[in-house]
């Protein structure tokens, strides 16, 4: 956990030097002469995008027979992303679960949330690979091995098929099992392990519920792509929207990077570099970063934030895990 934390501070460290390296008083002009109707714009954009990740999730949970609304996918949502943002891992995302176990287990509340990540991860790895393609067209240049985002997605796949096959999680884990988790708690832990299991394969059954899910998915990856041109046009940043289509999906997998807070440090520096392409300053390129994480980070982050407020979290009664019934 501490190795972690100083990870977090590469990030940090390299966000202070970026911004004590450009010229801040260029990016308050360029922020203040922002166009205000693309920027209202980029917000409607944010709130379908929001709406759709919230129905995405939405599908998976009427598997199982929830019958929680739409603003209330949306509300948890929002919860699990600010939690996200504060916990190594994102692991906070999965506080989704918690706020559903009055209508469906908590186990198999986290595998709907595993789910979701997995199909996010998935089509970020699909559209990086496809974006290191058109970038090596239009720019002549490698900035990511596709041989190595081929690599990765083979082996997430892999690691999918592997780990979906409860015999062979009780194999690697086993040991682990035995030698760490107390007697009082083992029989707990099988249990949810059983009833986890269970909810996936049930998940598997339903085919076009997971095929609309990972439509949503994709739906959502265009509307993040239209949000960011939105904001590009907003601060008259002059790239073709072809630019945009590339390099969004390259900005996400920066984020994913284990040495920043929500990309703080390493989306900047990417992005100084990729805009370098269309000879555009450093300071066009924070502008552009710092409304970036403004719209697409601390607001949906604040709005997680006061919907736990009228939501709060009594996690020593929650996460006293009891199996029901699937």
């Amino acid at each position: 956990m501490a190795f972690k934390r100083y990870l977090i501070l590469i990030g940090l460290i390299l966000f202070a030097l970026i911004l004590g390296s450009v010229n801040l008083t260029s990016v308050f002009f360029i922020l203040k002469e922002a166009n205000f109707i693309f920027l209202l714009f980029s917000f409607s954009i944010l709130f379908f995008m929001l709406t759709i990740k919230a129905k995405k999730w939405q599908i998976l949970l009427n598997v199982y027979g929830s019958s929680l609304s739409l603003f209330s996918c949306l509300k948890f949502w929002c919860i699990g992303f600010f939690l996200s943002i504060l916990t190594p891992g994102r692991v906070g995302d999965f506080s989704r679960a918690v706020y559903v176990r009055n209508t469906i287990s908590l186990p198999t509340g986290i595998l709907t949330v595993f789910v979701d990540r997995v199909m996010d991860i998935l089509l970020l790895l699909i559209w990086s690979a496809l974006a290191v393609v058109l970038f090596s067209v239009l720019f002549g240049k490698t900035i990511v091995s596709l041989g190595l985002l081929l690599f990765l997605l083979f082996l997430f796949i892999f690691f999918l098929w592997f780990f979906s096959n409860p015999a062979n999680v009780k194999k690697v884990f086993k040991p682990f099992f035995n030698f760490f988790v107390p007697e009082n708690l083992k029989e707990q832990i099988k249990l949810n392990f059983g009833t986890f299991f269970q909810s996936l394969e049930k998940l598997k059954m339903h085919k076009r519920q997971l095929f609309f899910s990972f439509c949503l998915g994709v739906i959502s990856w265009v509307g993040s792509i239209v949000y960011f041109y939105l904001i590009v046009l907003a601060l008259h940043i002059p790239v073709p929207f072809h630019f945009v289509l590339v390099i969004v999906p390259l900005i996400a997998l920066s984020d994913l990077l284990p040495v920043s807070v929500s990309g703080l440090g390493t989306r900047e520096a990417l992005m100084i570099f990729l805009f370098s392409f269309y000879s555009l300053s450093p300071e066009q390129a924070i502008a552009v970063s710092l409304t970036y994480l403004f719209i697409g980070y601390v607001f949906p982050a604040f709005l997680g934030f006061i919907f736990m407020l009228q939501n709060p979290l009594d996690l020593k009664k929650q996460l006293k895990i009891e199996p029901i019934k699937l």
